[in-house]
């Protein structure tokens, strides 16, 4: 993660890592933010078997 040129990645105690990937929380399924979302999922949770989304286009691929 230290070296994706996107993200801003902060150690935190207690092995908690902060990762900023927008200038404010997202509050957006569209746009800019949705692309944004999608690459950080990708990033993320890329070799997740738990997902029927392999390429993180659908923002509900967890379900509710």
């Amino acid at each position: 993660m230290f070296d994706v040129p996107w993200v801003d990645v902060t150690e935190l105690d207690n092995v908690v890592v902060h990762i900023k990937a927008y200038e404010t929380e997202f509050n957006s399924d569209q746009g800019e933010q949705r692309a944004i979302q999608i690459k950080l999922r990708k990033l993320l949770f890329g070799q997740s078997l738990h997902t029927e989304d392999q390429t993180f286009t659908q923002l509900s691929e967890f379900g509710d």
